[in-house]
């Protein structure tokens, strides 16, 4: 049956909808709850009139839906709380009470946290917040833990150069806003906090990863083993993580619908001896789904996780009952169940949305596949239906991975084929693992057993992953090919599905879509030309586009490698070049002087452009009355305090400040002149 067939599909393409516009318009929670309100008089109205069978009904339904999500949004966006931090005056240093609601991936620098917000200066706050306290302090934070902190919240840094990924944006979809950074001296830890069920679940979690340490499997194993198992990715090291992703099998080591899978197929052989007795059914159902909840609780409560135990547990209701229900249909309620009751933000988040666009491609893609080709030949056959699996969901990734991500692992066949079939044993036998090391009855035939079966695992997956050329990499890839290229996987399946002139003419027709949409972009490149002061923290940096041609400026040994990968893919330019940075450049006819520790005297009588790197010692105030810049520049490369007294340098003569790390990189109007020119140079010091 079509998708669209079933009513639980409409609905759910109808909430997201909402969600979306919601997001987009932000309506806030009053006119919000209104809109609502009056949709849901309109369809009793309506229902009541028609018997729900007209298509004012329908219509009704649907507005209703719509204000659904939009309601949904409004109530789950913290930011029209009343008593939220940000409608609260925010001073230098405050009185922090927070709670402790989630643990983040740390950085080389920082522990960082997801923490409530509970008070501010003694008086009743909400909202949430990212802590990051100094890794050297050796602070260890518990899910639960209340602590107060003295110290000054700032606002989280937007994306400052062109193509750069916005991670204030992405916490913002979190409802995070600000950031609090601490040091040990100035957090103390409340002894009493009462427990939530997620804080026992992370204790029992925490206690179980102390456990599986003790077992003696190897740390690289080891860290395999935690993150197939819960979810924990933090001690993946770089080098395997990165071997996972190249050979195509990072879902591995992301709690998946697999993994539930299994789950669901164990309680339900452990569980089969219920169902015979009067009620065993739903007693058997009941202690399913409750069971399924505990461990998405216990794996840390992780969008893919949330997701595969929502459609399974309205699988279980078919499995234990013997209820008839599509895939469709269990898809769209759980994505309804969770989008309404849990957290319409989830739909943000690049996991949930590669989750279900897998499992859709799987219930969409995968019945045409088998269908096509039905080997006679057992083995081959069981072949054919996993590569089908595999095939089906990476077309349903592959857009929205090729997107977020811009790579392409091409030998996810390879991989599928050898590990999924002995996947379902290796997470059955991690289960017992985990279960025997709990109890402290775990046999060491079976920690030799399961951490080499986890060493050659790795081994093949290394293996897989050198084999480079294989492996596509910084693939350009904008919003609207991602449109065309779900457009061209619909039609050619379609294709498939009903073979005919129609459809091979819209294949081919989308196909011719893309390459128009690839050779608008690189004329589009082609007459590109932009001179940009990029921010980068501790050394300057001058980005010059001129067509297919990107060219840096800069006084650095090294670039930062993201800056200048997110420019090549954003840009989608092929050559490079790379030049010392000079002190003097001509952009279209005006001057660009670079000011720094090194060149304190001017021959020019007149500047344009003034930037100052790297800490000048000067006064500045002399400068601008001797020079009178039209514009000054500051980047990364000087400390934020000497800054601040460029800015009321700058505003005291009435002469425009720009700074790269607040207003983000600054771009010139035009490309400059090939005819650049060094200024002279006195090395005159007072």
């Amino acid at each position: 049956m079509k998708p669209m067939n079933f009513l639980a599909v409409k609905l759910a393409c109808l909430l997201i909808l909402g969600i979306l516009s919601g997001y987009v318009l932000n309506i806030g929670p009053t006119l919000a709850i209104v809109t609502s309100a009056i949709s849901v008089v309109l369809l009793a109205i309506s229902f009541l009139f028609s018997r729900g069978k007209s298509v004012l009904f329908g219509i009704c339904a649907a507005i209703t839906t719509l204000s659904a999500g939009i309601l949904s949004y409004a109530l789950s966006s913290e930011l029209h709380h009343e008593g939220h931090y940000n409608n609260v005056h925010i001073s230098q240093m405050q009185l922090w009470h927070l709670k402790i609601r989630g643990i983040e991936k740390p950085t080389p620098f920082s522990s960082v946290y997801r923490a409530r917000v509970l008070s501010l200066d003694q008086n009743p706050a909400r909202g949430s917040i990212q802590l990051r306290i100094k890794r050297s302090d050796s602070v260890n934070l518990n899910l639960d833990d209340e602590i107060l902190v003295w110290g000054s919240a700032r606002e989280i840094t937007p994306a400052l150069n062109p193509y750069q990924w916005d991670y204030a944006q992405y916490l913002e979809k979190r409802n995070i806003y600000l950031q609090l950074h601490t040091s040990s001296p100035y957090l103390h830890t409340l002894n009493s906090s009462p427990k939530t069920l997620r804080g026992w679940a992370s204790g029992l979690r925490k206690t179980l990863l102390n456990k599986l340490h003790e077992t003696g499997i190897p740390e690289r194993e080891l860290s395999i083993v935690k993150a197939m198992l819960l979810g924990e990715r933090a001690d993946v090291s770089p080098e395997t993580f990165d071997a996972y992703r190249k050979a195509g099998a990072i879902h591995i080591l992301a709690i998946s619908g697999l993994h539930v899978g299994i789950i669901l197929l164990l309680l339900r052989f452990l569980l089969q001896p219920l169902t015979r007795l009067p009620g065993g059914k739903q007693v058997a159902l009941t202690l399913s789904v409750i069971l399924l909840w505990g461990y998405a609780l216990l794996a840390g409560f992780g969008p893919s996780v949330i997701r595969a135990v929502a459609m399974f547990s309205f699988l279980a209701y078919s499995l234990f009952l013997n209820r008839v229900t599509h895939g469709y249909n269990t898809l769209a309620l759980s994505l309804l169940f969770l989008l309404l009751l849990i957290n319409p933000l989830l739909i943000f988040e690049v996991g949930f949305q590669m989750s279900y666009a897998a499992v859709g491609g799987i219930l969409w893609i995968y019945p045409v596949l088998v269908r096509k080709w039905q080997p006679r030949v057992l083995i081959a056959k069981r072949i054919w239906q996993v590569a089908a699996v595999s095939l089906s969901a990476q077309l349903g990734v592959f857009p929205i991975s090729l997107f977020y991500f811009h790579q392409f692992p091409g030998l996810f066949m390879v991989s599928s084929l050898v590990v999924i079939p002995f996947l379902g044993l290796i997470l059955g036998t991690g289960f017992a693992v985990s279960l025997l090391a709990l109890i402290n009855q775990l046999p060491q035939l079976l920690v030799d057993f399961y951490g080499s079966a986890i060493y050659y695992l790795n081994e093949f997956i290394a293996w897989i992953s050198g084999m480079d050329s294989f492996h596509f990499e910084n693939l350009p890839f904008g919003p609207l090919e991602l449109a065309l290229t779900y457009l061209l996987i619909f039609c050619l399946i379609r294709m498939l599905q009903k073979p005919g002139a129609k459809w091979v003419r819209l294949t081919l027709a989308s196909f011719l879509m893309i390459q128009l949409c690839g050779i608008f972009y690189a004329w589009d490149t082609g007459n590109t030309s932009r001179l940009i002061i990029g921010h980068q923290y501790g050394d300057p940096i001058l980005i010059s586009q001129n067509g297919k041609q990107l060219t840096t400026h800069t006084s650095a040994k090294t670039i930062y490698p993201h800056t200048l990968k997110n420019y090549k893919l954003g840009a989608r330019t092929r050559a490079y070049k790379e030049y010392p940075l000079k002190n003097s450049y001509v952009i279209n006819g005006e001057s660009l002087i670079r000011l720094d520790s090194s060149l304190l005297v001017l021959s020019e009588k007149e500047i344009d452009y003034l930037w100052l790197t790297h800490s000048p010692r000067i006064n500045l105030d002399r400068y601008l009355a001797a020079y009178s810049p039209k514009k000054i520049i500051a980047d990364g490369s000087s400390p934020p305090y000497l800054v601040d007294r460029w800015r009321q340098s700058a505003r005291s003569s009435n002469i425009p400040f720009h700074y790269t790390g607040r207003d983000g990189a600054f771009e010139f109007r035009s490309q400059p002149s090939p005819n650049e020119r060094r200024a002279s140079i006195s090395s005159t010091v007072d």
